[in-house]
Protein backbone atom coordinates (compact mmCIF):
# COMPACT_ATOMS: atom_id res chain seq x y z
CA UNK A 1 0.00 0.00 0.00
CA UNK A 2 0.94 3.54 -1.01
CA UNK A 3 1.93 6.06 1.67
CA UNK A 4 2.36 9.97 1.12
CA UNK A 5 4.05 12.36 2.87
CA UNK A 6 2.88 14.25 5.79
CA UNK A 7 5.50 16.69 6.00
CA UNK A 8 4.19 20.27 5.23
CA UNK A 9 4.47 21.61 2.39
CA UNK A 10 5.94 25.60 1.48
CA UNK A 11 1.94 26.79 1.66
CA UNK A 12 1.68 24.71 4.76
CA UNK A 13 -0.26 21.71 3.30
CA UNK A 14 1.15 18.40 3.49
CA UNK A 15 3.18 17.23 0.78
CA UNK A 16 1.71 14.70 -0.41
CA UNK A 17 4.25 13.00 -2.03
CA UNK A 18 4.69 8.96 -2.26
CA UNK A 19 6.69 7.59 0.51
CA UNK A 20 8.96 4.72 0.81
CA UNK A 21 6.77 1.97 2.58
CA UNK A 22 6.13 2.20 6.18
CA UNK A 23 7.26 5.67 6.22
CA UNK A 24 5.38 9.08 6.23
CA UNK A 25 8.33 11.38 5.42
CA UNK A 26 9.06 11.56 1.53
CA UNK A 27 13.10 11.24 -0.13
CA UNK A 28 12.70 15.00 -0.91
CA UNK A 29 11.28 16.48 2.29
CA UNK A 30 14.09 14.18 4.49
CA UNK A 31 16.66 15.70 2.26
CA UNK A 32 15.72 19.16 2.76
CA UNK A 33 16.17 18.51 6.52
CA UNK A 34 19.36 16.54 6.27
CA UNK A 35 20.80 19.57 4.19
CA UNK A 36 19.79 22.71 7.21
CA UNK A 37 20.28 20.12 10.07
CA UNK A 38 24.30 19.78 9.02
CA UNK A 39 23.91 23.92 8.82
CA UNK A 40 22.93 24.44 12.21
CA UNK A 41 26.38 23.79 13.70
CA UNK A 42 28.14 27.25 11.47
CA UNK A 43 25.12 29.45 12.10
CA UNK A 44 25.46 28.48 16.34
CA UNK A 45 28.98 29.72 16.10
CA UNK A 46 27.52 33.29 14.66
CA UNK A 47 24.79 33.11 17.37
CA UNK A 48 27.54 35.47 19.55
CA UNK A 49 28.04 37.58 17.21
CA UNK A 50 24.37 38.53 16.29
CA UNK A 51 23.15 38.73 19.86
CA UNK A 52 25.14 41.71 20.60
CA UNK A 53 23.88 43.74 17.82
CA UNK A 54 22.62 46.91 19.01
CA UNK A 55 18.98 46.48 20.13
CA UNK A 56 16.80 49.11 20.40
CA UNK A 57 15.30 48.66 23.55
CA UNK A 58 18.15 48.44 25.25
CA UNK A 59 20.08 51.57 23.94
CA UNK A 60 19.43 54.36 21.61
CA UNK A 61 22.21 55.69 19.07
CA UNK A 62 25.16 57.59 19.08
CA UNK A 63 23.36 60.71 20.82
CA UNK A 64 23.42 59.02 24.24
CA UNK A 65 26.33 56.66 23.71
CA UNK A 66 27.95 55.93 26.84
CA UNK A 67 25.09 56.02 28.96
CA UNK A 68 23.34 53.26 31.22
CA UNK A 69 25.23 49.60 29.70
CA UNK A 70 28.69 49.24 29.13
CA UNK A 71 29.46 46.60 25.97
CA UNK A 72 27.88 46.37 22.89
CA UNK A 73 24.01 46.13 23.77
CA UNK A 74 22.68 43.19 23.70
CA UNK A 75 20.21 41.65 21.64
CA UNK A 76 17.56 38.66 22.74
CA UNK A 77 16.23 37.84 19.15
CA UNK A 78 19.39 34.89 18.34
CA UNK A 79 18.93 33.76 21.89
CA UNK A 80 15.25 33.31 21.63
CA UNK A 81 15.80 31.22 18.35
CA UNK A 82 18.73 28.76 19.92
CA UNK A 83 16.40 28.23 23.28
CA UNK A 84 13.28 27.17 20.13
CA UNK A 85 15.92 25.65 18.60
CA UNK A 86 17.20 23.60 21.76
CA UNK A 87 13.58 22.99 22.77
CA UNK A 88 12.35 21.40 19.41
CA UNK A 89 15.59 19.15 18.82
CA UNK A 90 15.24 18.06 22.20
CA UNK A 91 11.90 16.94 22.09
CA UNK A 92 11.86 14.93 19.23
CA UNK A 93 15.40 13.64 20.78
CA UNK A 94 13.22 12.04 23.43
CA UNK A 95 10.75 10.69 21.12
CA UNK A 96 13.21 8.54 19.19
CA UNK A 97 14.99 7.64 22.40
CA UNK A 98 12.02 6.62 23.47
CA UNK A 99 11.00 4.58 20.66
CA UNK A 100 14.65 2.56 20.61
CA UNK A 101 13.21 1.61 24.82
CA UNK A 102 10.24 0.33 23.16
CA UNK A 103 11.83 -1.76 20.58
CA UNK A 104 14.45 -2.98 23.59
CA UNK A 105 16.62 -0.97 22.73
CA UNK A 106 18.94 1.12 25.00
CA UNK A 107 20.97 3.71 22.40
CA UNK A 108 22.81 6.94 23.33
CA UNK A 109 21.58 10.29 22.90
CA UNK A 110 23.40 13.38 21.70
CA UNK A 111 27.35 13.81 23.21
CA UNK A 112 28.05 17.42 24.76
CA UNK A 113 31.24 18.93 25.81
CA UNK A 114 31.32 21.62 28.75
CA UNK A 115 31.40 24.72 27.08
CA UNK A 116 31.09 23.49 24.20
CA UNK A 117 27.84 23.89 21.39
CA UNK A 118 24.72 23.07 22.36
CA UNK A 119 22.45 22.90 19.08
CA UNK A 120 24.93 20.92 16.84
CA UNK A 121 25.45 17.66 18.85
CA UNK A 122 21.63 17.42 18.49
CA UNK A 123 21.26 18.69 15.42
CA UNK A 124 23.74 16.13 13.82
CA UNK A 125 22.09 13.34 16.33
CA UNK A 126 18.97 13.77 14.52
CA UNK A 127 20.48 13.65 11.22
CA UNK A 128 21.79 10.28 11.80
CA UNK A 129 18.35 9.15 12.66
CA UNK A 130 16.54 11.04 10.33
CA UNK A 131 15.69 7.71 8.41
CA UNK A 132 13.52 6.39 11.78
CA UNK A 133 12.13 9.75 11.67
CA UNK A 134 10.77 9.28 8.67
CA UNK A 135 9.55 5.75 9.99
CA UNK A 136 7.73 7.28 13.19
CA UNK A 137 3.86 7.57 12.73
CA UNK A 138 4.38 11.56 13.50
CA UNK A 139 7.23 12.02 11.13
CA UNK A 140 5.64 14.81 9.00
CA UNK A 141 5.14 16.62 12.08
CA UNK A 142 8.97 15.97 13.04
CA UNK A 143 10.02 17.38 9.83
CA UNK A 144 7.78 20.17 9.87
CA UNK A 145 9.02 21.50 13.46
CA UNK A 146 12.33 20.67 12.80
CA UNK A 147 12.73 22.66 9.60
CA UNK A 148 10.43 25.30 11.02
CA UNK A 149 12.99 26.54 13.83
CA UNK A 150 16.03 25.56 12.36
CA UNK A 151 14.63 28.28 9.87
CA UNK A 152 14.24 30.88 12.30
CA UNK A 153 17.50 30.01 14.03
CA UNK A 154 18.93 30.83 10.38
CA UNK A 155 16.90 33.95 10.25
CA UNK A 156 18.06 35.37 13.14
CA UNK A 157 21.56 35.26 12.73
CA UNK A 158 21.76 38.06 10.25
CA UNK A 159 18.79 39.19 8.61
CA UNK A 160 20.89 41.43 6.22
CA UNK A 161 23.83 39.51 5.58
CA UNK A 162 25.62 41.91 3.07
CA UNK A 163 24.96 45.09 4.83
CA UNK A 164 26.63 46.72 7.96
CA UNK A 165 24.02 47.29 10.90
CA UNK A 166 24.47 50.92 12.19
CA UNK A 167 22.39 50.98 15.49
CA UNK A 168 19.04 52.62 16.22
CA UNK A 169 17.38 55.11 14.46
CA UNK A 170 17.27 58.62 17.22
CA UNK A 171 14.22 59.79 15.75
CA UNK A 172 12.07 56.03 15.30
CA UNK A 173 13.93 53.70 16.60
CA UNK A 174 13.94 51.42 13.35
CA UNK A 175 17.45 49.60 12.73
CA UNK A 176 20.02 50.99 10.57
CA UNK A 177 21.81 49.29 7.63
CA UNK A 178 23.87 50.57 5.08
CA UNK A 179 26.34 49.22 2.89
CA UNK A 180 29.45 49.79 4.28
CA UNK A 181 30.85 51.50 1.95
CA UNK A 182 28.19 54.01 1.74
CA UNK A 183 28.34 57.98 3.24
CA UNK A 184 25.36 58.41 4.87
CA UNK A 185 22.88 56.04 6.36
CA UNK A 186 19.02 56.13 5.74
CA UNK A 187 16.43 55.34 8.00
CA UNK A 188 13.91 53.02 6.03
CA UNK A 189 13.03 50.77 8.27
CA UNK A 190 13.38 46.83 8.26
CA UNK A 191 11.40 43.44 8.99
CA UNK A 192 8.45 45.32 6.69
CA UNK A 193 7.81 48.22 9.15
CA UNK A 194 8.20 51.74 7.39
CA UNK A 195 11.42 54.21 8.53
CA UNK A 196 11.02 58.03 9.02
CA UNK A 197 13.88 58.78 6.41
CA UNK A 198 16.29 60.96 8.35
CA UNK A 199 20.25 60.95 7.52
CA UNK A 200 23.27 59.59 9.38
CA UNK A 201 26.61 60.39 8.75
CA UNK A 202 28.36 56.46 8.43
CA UNK A 203 31.18 57.29 9.33
CA UNK A 204 30.44 58.87 12.95
CA UNK A 205 27.53 55.91 13.04
CA UNK A 206 30.69 53.25 12.47
CA UNK A 207 32.97 55.43 15.03
CA UNK A 208 29.90 54.72 17.75
CA UNK A 209 29.70 51.27 16.68
CA UNK A 210 33.46 50.26 17.28
CA UNK A 211 33.66 52.14 20.74
CA UNK A 212 30.49 49.81 21.89
CA UNK A 213 32.94 46.98 20.63
CA UNK A 214 36.31 47.91 22.13
CA UNK A 215 36.01 46.45 25.49
CA UNK A 216 34.37 43.23 24.10
CA UNK A 217 36.45 40.24 24.03
CA UNK A 218 36.22 37.18 21.28
CA UNK A 219 38.38 34.84 19.36
CA UNK A 220 40.51 36.14 16.10
CA UNK A 221 37.94 34.29 14.03
CA UNK A 222 34.99 36.61 15.39
CA UNK A 223 36.83 39.38 15.60
CA UNK A 224 37.82 38.95 11.72
CA UNK A 225 33.59 38.71 10.86
CA UNK A 226 32.92 41.67 12.83
CA UNK A 227 35.66 43.86 11.29
CA UNK A 228 35.33 42.69 7.71
CA UNK A 229 31.50 44.01 8.28
CA UNK A 230 32.04 47.44 10.22
CA UNK A 231 35.14 48.54 7.38
CA UNK A 232 33.58 47.00 4.41
CA UNK A 233 37.08 45.48 3.54
CA UNK A 234 37.91 41.78 4.00
CA UNK A 235 40.06 41.45 7.25
CA UNK A 236 41.75 37.98 7.64
CA UNK A 237 42.99 36.13 10.93
CA UNK A 238 45.73 35.72 9.16
CA UNK A 239 46.42 38.89 9.58
CA UNK A 240 45.95 39.28 13.30
CA UNK A 241 48.15 36.32 13.54
CA UNK A 242 50.53 37.82 12.48
CA UNK A 243 50.33 40.65 15.38
CA UNK A 244 50.20 37.96 17.76
CA UNK A 245 53.81 37.04 17.16
CA UNK A 246 55.93 40.42 16.00
CA UNK A 247 56.04 44.07 17.36
CA UNK A 248 54.04 46.85 15.51
CA UNK A 249 57.54 48.73 13.66
CA UNK A 250 59.16 51.33 16.27
CA UNK A 251 56.14 50.80 18.93
CA UNK A 252 57.67 48.04 21.61
CA UNK A 253 55.16 46.12 23.52
CA UNK A 254 53.00 46.19 20.50
CA UNK A 255 52.39 42.22 19.97
CA UNK A 256 49.04 41.78 20.14
CA UNK A 257 47.91 39.31 23.31
CA UNK A 258 45.45 37.20 24.54
CA UNK A 259 43.33 38.45 27.44
CA UNK A 260 41.80 35.01 28.36
CA UNK A 261 40.22 31.69 27.17
CA UNK A 262 36.61 31.00 26.41
CA UNK A 263 34.88 27.60 27.85
CA UNK A 264 36.65 25.80 24.86
CA UNK A 265 39.80 27.15 25.72
CA UNK A 266 39.69 29.34 22.74
CA UNK A 267 42.18 32.27 22.99
CA UNK A 268 40.09 35.85 23.73
CA UNK A 269 41.07 39.11 22.30
CA UNK A 270 39.95 42.18 23.30
CA UNK A 271 38.61 43.91 20.33
CA UNK A 272 40.20 47.75 20.82
CA UNK A 273 43.23 46.23 20.53
CA UNK A 274 42.50 44.82 16.78
CA UNK A 275 40.90 48.13 16.06
CA UNK A 276 43.86 50.38 16.91
CA UNK A 277 46.59 48.15 14.50
CA UNK A 278 43.75 48.46 12.27
CA UNK A 279 43.43 51.72 12.32
CA UNK A 280 47.50 52.74 12.63
CA UNK A 281 48.07 50.16 9.60
CA UNK A 282 45.52 52.58 7.61
CA UNK A 283 47.02 55.64 8.77
CA UNK A 284 50.57 54.12 8.01
CA UNK A 285 49.15 53.27 3.86
CA UNK A 286 47.44 56.44 3.89
CA UNK A 287 50.75 58.43 4.64
CA UNK A 288 52.72 56.15 1.97
CA UNK A 289 50.14 56.88 -0.70
CA UNK A 290 50.30 60.92 0.23
CA UNK A 291 54.09 60.62 0.31
CA UNK A 292 54.04 59.21 -3.21
CA UNK A 293 52.01 61.58 -4.78
CA UNK A 294 54.08 64.57 -3.38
Amino acid sequence: MTSYCDAPAPDGDPCSRPCPDAHTVCGGCLTRLTTELAAVGLWEEELATTRYRQDTTRRQGPAVAGAGETGLPYNDRPTDAANEAATVMQQWTVVLLEADRADGLDLAGPEHVDGGPILAPYAEWLSKRADQLAGHPDGGMAVGDLRRTVGRLRASVDLHPDLLYAGPCDSCTEHLYAHPAAPVVTCRGSNGREGCGARYDLGQRRAWLVDQLRDQHATLTRIAGCMTRLYGETVTVERMLNWTRREQRNVPGSRLRPVGEDSSGRSLYRIGDVVDRLEASAAQQLAKRQARAS
